[in-house]
């Protein structure tokens, strides 16, 4: 048997594994945004790894404007319900009807810091049977 003979050098050594597999992730987790509404830019492409904090979408910004001005409506709309039966209602009334501004005046505000469009269906609903 024969071995070649090799001069020693100086120099890097390439180490080559080749394989084939499947790579998965060791887990997922569902995403929810606080509003609806339609998306304008996705900021990821798919399989991307990303972390707590990075922006994934963006979302267009006319749907939470109109859904503020909707919920100011309802606070507009609950106030006069209110001024109406203040100017000649009974006392049941007009406690009801005040509760019910300061019911819409509050989501208002929490819709101002983020809320979500199923909280803003229920407040409109919830000012509809004030109203009644």
């Amino acid at each position: 048997m024969s071995v070649p003979a090799v001069t020693v050098h100086r120099g890097a050594i390439q180490q080559v594994v080749a394989a084939s597999g499947e790579v998965r992730a060791k887990g997922q987790i569902g995403v929810l945004p606080k509003v609806t509404g339609r998306v304008q830019v996705v900021t990821v492409d798919v399989g991307s790894a990303v972390k707590a904090g990075d922006v994934l979408i963006e979302m267009e910004s006319e749907m939470p404007t109109l859904q503020l001005q909707q919920a100011q409506a309802n606070v507009d709309a609950a106030e006069a319900r209110l001024a109406q039966v203040q100017a000649g209602g009974k006392a049941d009334d007009i406690s009801g009807a005040s509760l019910a501004v300061q019911q819409q005046e509050l989501r208002l505000r929490q819709l101002q810091q983020g809320g979500r469009a199923e909280d803003i269906n229920a407040a409109e609903d919830a000012l509809a049977a004030a109203e009644a």
